[in-house]
């Protein structure tokens, strides 16, 4: 190769190792301001976050401080009240049915074939509370709020839960109770309560026409208002403003059939208030040595409170008791005759849950 050649191609390759090492800089170069750039943008990110944990705290800290740790309802209010409730309910089936259930007429309706003789008011006046159990005190505010309201009420709270850093349970029922009482206090409230109330002491008084009382229709269902469901409204409102947990629970035997009846020992009936119908209705306290009481049916669930205790709940407690109906016999004794009709496969009362007179009704479809 001549000199002349020899030296081009020297200095073309002198030429591209330069411009290797300087591209091999420049690379270096960039990866070293992106990684810088990455690490800023990061510190940045990171400042903004705790920035945001603060306001976010600050928020939690201050929706949980506008909660009101007042009580709405005593237990002894609470307890005063279910049972001014029982016995307004008893009282307005006496004096308002008792007439038709001691001339027998209730006879004549197909519902007497889930009846034992002689428990007519009993099992009217267990009818109307599994009633106002299941229309009143179960549903979230009474019915008040719809399915959809519930539902998007139940999944703020869940987000109240799941809040970091973690509250107690009860600052959570408490902020629950404060949003009903915000609702009970907006000015469509009061006119939604009352379509409610209307609406149940219609869906009673229908119920109730069963034994065809003469009595004009609307001055049977103002009765009925007036004497029940206002008041089963009145205690359902302070109950769903309290921070304390109220509920009603029927006894294990209430869904016994008839054929499934079965005997409460003897000795003292400490965790049920207990009637004997075969002595007009008289409160057994304590059953004497030898006798046993026949279960026939629940009449009134028992009403329970778990109060608010530090950050969380105390262990249920019996504000009163349930209320059966039973027959006090000697051992091995049955009930007379004429106090028995044959059984048929419906749960035992109260009113066989309303079957036999409902069951052609879509409006009462949720009592069979």
């Amino acid at each position: 190769m001549p000199d002349s050649l020899r030296s081009v191609v020297a200095s073309r390759k002198d030429n591209s190792e330069l411009k290797s090492e300087d591209r091999g800089k420049g690379d270096e170069r960039s990866v070293a301001e992106v990684l810088n750039a990455s690490r800023n943008e990061c510190q940045t990110l990171q400042s903004q976050v705790a920035s945001l944990t603060v306001d976010l705290r600050e928020a939690q800290d201050f929706i949980f401080s506008r909660i009101s740790q007042q009580h709405t309802l005593t237990e002894t209010e609470a307890t005063k009240d279910f049972s001014s409730l029982c016995h307004a309910v008893e009282d307005w089936v006496d004096s308002t049915l008792g007439d038709i259930i001691e001339g027998r007429l209730v006879e004549k309706l197909p519902i007497r074939e889930t009846i034992l003789l002689g428990t007519d008011a009993y099992n009217v006046t267990a009818a109307v509370m599994m009633f106002l159990h299941v229309e009143v005190f179960e549903p979230e505010l009474y019915g008040v709020l719809t399915i959809d309201q519930a539902d998007f009420l139940s999944s703020i709270e869940t987000s109240m839960r799941n809040m970091v850093p973690v509250r107690g349970a009860s600052r959570n029922r408490t902020w629950h109770s404060s949003t009903y009482a915000a609702i009970a206090n907006l000015p469509s409230f009061e006119s939604s309560r009352k379509k409610r109330i209307d609406d149940l002491s219609n869906e009673l008084a229908s119920l109730l026409r069963l034994f065809d009382p003469p009595i004009e229709s609307q001055v049977f269902q103002s009765m009925i208002r007036t004497s029940i469901v206002e008041r089963a409204v009145s205690l359902a409102h302070k109950m769903f403003l309290s921070a304390d947990i109220f509920t009603f629970g029927w006894t294990s035997r209430c869904k016994l059939q008839c054929s499934e009846q079965v005997d409460i020992t003897s000795g003292p009936l400490k965790d049920l208030e207990a009637v004997n119908f075969l002595a007009a209705g008289k409160t057994v306290k304590i059953l004497a040595e030898g006798e046993v009481m026949t279960y026939l049916f629940d009449m009134s669930p028992q009403l329970s409170v778990r109060a608010v205790r530090g950050g969380g709940f105390a262990e249920p407690k019996v504000l009163k008791k349930s209320k059966v109906l039973g027959a006090v016999v000697n051992p091995g004794e049955m009930l007379k005759p004429e106090f028995r009709l044959e059984y048929s496969s419906l749960f035992a009362t109260p009113l066989g849950r309303m079957e036999i007179a409902v069951q052609n009704s879509p409006e009462f479809s949720h009592y069979r």
